[in-house]
């Protein structure tokens, strides 16, 4: 049988159908210009920068892992994870209300149609002290 262990031997060309409906995108700790709660004793211009920084990030990373069937339609979940240097208690509002630019970023670059699809779940933390960052993982919602 010549096509017997096929799938134990190579890999197959498709991905998985779960990742078609599955995405993890890594980015930088947001700024603290981005965050909502943050005093503001400057002008206006360090939070204008930050903003297309990171939104630009956001765009250049999602264009990485988009398929072919992107823009999604319909509802789409995003559980954002946090991961900190150090081990403090945070507000998962102000860190998921930080991460607008990011989630402008992903319409930018065609994950969805409009970034009002996404149904924020509650922000998650950890710790990593070697490498801190924020990973969001978006699914899409067939309900």
């Amino acid at each position: 049988m010549p096509f017997g262990n096929w799938n134990q031997k190579q890999k197959p060309f498709m991905r998985n159908m779960q990742d078609l409906y599955m995405i993890k995108i890594t980015l930088p700790l947001p700024s603290k210009h981005l965050k909502p709660n943050r005093r503001s004793n400057t002008s206006h211009w360090p939070v204008t920068i930050a903003r297309k920084e990171y939104r630009g990030w956001a765009y250049f990373a999602a264009v990485r892992v988009r398929t072919r069937d992107h823009p999604w339609s319909g509802m789409v979940k995003c559980q954002a994870t946090f991961y900190h240097i150090i081990n403090r208690r945070r507000d998962g509002d102000n860190a998921n209300a930080s991460l607008k630019s990011a989630y402008d970023g992903f319409q930018d670059a065609n994950i969805v149609k409009n970034d009002s699809q996404f149904i924020h779940f509650p922000a998650k933390f950890e710790v990593d002290k070697k490498e801190p960052r924020v990973e969001i993982t978006m699914e899409k919602f067939n309900g």
